[in-house]
């Protein structure tokens, strides 16, 4: 940059004179706001604006194979000896989703030819200035399609890129490592210590608190709303309040409502720079009975939650019927508490997302959410 001067104010009509120049260098940067989803149906690595380092080395797209085609793929042909070779995405701005977990999920294959060798796949993430690996995969024989599901919340206040690097003596040892399903994505964390009490007076006060301290993060808020159904605690839900900002609602109730049964499900929006990431706290039951105060249900244990291949539910009356829906409404399991008092779910092949568990003993139900997560 120069600095251009019409010298005539200093006695040199229709004469111009330029300074020095001087330089400044500026690194900008491009941001993918999550969840970030990568399936290679385009079968190209343009439209995600993915890069190579230190090139593209024999990293290639394949229409032949996937889960389903088409994929990414590193092929052992061309022969690379003492290899290195990343496939790296842009930078996303997760680092929004102050409140929430965060988690990169893929799929990968592996064909084989010399198990046991030096070759690997290796996971990495870049922040800081530097490539943190996360994950390693060697080359331990073929495999068909695996799931994979890493847990990255500790980079959640810092923008980063993904990378899958192929590394190795011999890339003759394998015939291809195979990439598919991307998805990097934020679980935001829902409202916390929510109870509730009844007073007898068609009067149901629930209090709640906020998912996470505000004050880490600039300009950011929580707007909730309460939704209530009905006995069963399954969808569809009536949305009550609106968004509201308080971390308490008084649901007024109809006199013709005090036999009824119902719960009520508090949801958590956060709300950060136009961004936006929806919660759901768990859901609170009581049985309205005109003057007499209620208090909670008991509250089962059940984890781990997220989970990923099981969920074990403990502390519920022994007998008790159990049911699961996913968030549509559709049932995926019925069964009962055994004598121990505790179940185990394999949860191993249903499909990622968010459920809901109902325990029905005599007297009250107990509802809760459960996500899962493969």
């Amino acid at each position: 940059m120069t600095a251009y001067y019409d010298l005539t104010p200093y006695g040199l009509p229709g004469q111009f004179g330029e300074s020095e120049s001087v330089s400044d260098t500026i690194n900008i940067s491009c941001f993918s706001i999550l969840p970030f989803v990568e399936d290679w149906d385009l079968a190209s690595f343009l439209y995600n604006d993915w890069d190579f380092e230190p090139s593209q080395g024999n990293w290639d797209i394949t229409v032949t194979e996937g889960n389903p085609m088409p994929a990414a793929i590193f092929k052992g042909n061309p022969q690379q000896l003492n290899y290195s070779f990343r496939l790296e995405s842009i930078f996303h701005c997760q680092y929004i989703y102050f409140c929430a977990s965060l988690y990169l999920d893929f799929d990968y294959k592996l064909e084989d030819l010399a198990a046991g060798s030096t070759d690997s796949l290796i996971i990495e993430v870049y922040y800081d200035s530097v490539w943190h690996p996360v994950l390693a995969l060697t080359n331990q024989g073929s495999t068909g399609w695996i799931h994979q599901s890493v847990d990255l919340s500790e980079m959640i206040t810092h923008p980063c890129r993904i990378g899958f690097r192929a590394t190795g003596e011999n890339s003759e040892n394998f015939e291809a490592w195979l990439i598919d399903n991307i998805i990097f994505y934020a679980v935001c964390h829902p409202p916390l210590n929510t109870t509730l009490s009844f007073s007898g007076e068609n009067r149901v006060t629930l209090n709640w608190e906020a998912p996470c301290d505000l004050s880490k993060a600039d300009s950011a808020y929580f707007t909730y709303r309460i939704m209530r159904t009905d006995s069963s605690g399954l969808p569809p839900y009536a949305d009550i309040s609106g968004f509201i900002f308080d971390t308490f609602f008084v649901d007024l109730l109809d006199p013709s409502q005090l036999t009824g049964h119902f719960h009520y499900y508090i949801m958590a929006e956060h709300n950060l720079n136009y961004f936006l990431c929806g919660a759901s706290g768990d859901t609170v039951a009581y049985t309205p009975v005109q003057n007499i105060s209620l208090q909670l249900s008991p509250e089962p244990s059940i984890f781990p939650n997220p989970a990923y291949e099981q969920i074990t539910v403990k502390d519920v009356q022994a007998g008790a019927d159990i049911s699961v829906v996913n968030y549509i409404g559709q049932p995926v399991l019925n069964s009962s508490i055994p004598e121990k008092g505790s179940l185990v779910l394999d949860v191993s092949d249903w499909p990622s997302g968010i459920y809901l568990i109902k325990m029905v003993t005599a007297g009250h139900t107990v509802i809760r959410k459960i996500t899962v997560l493969h």
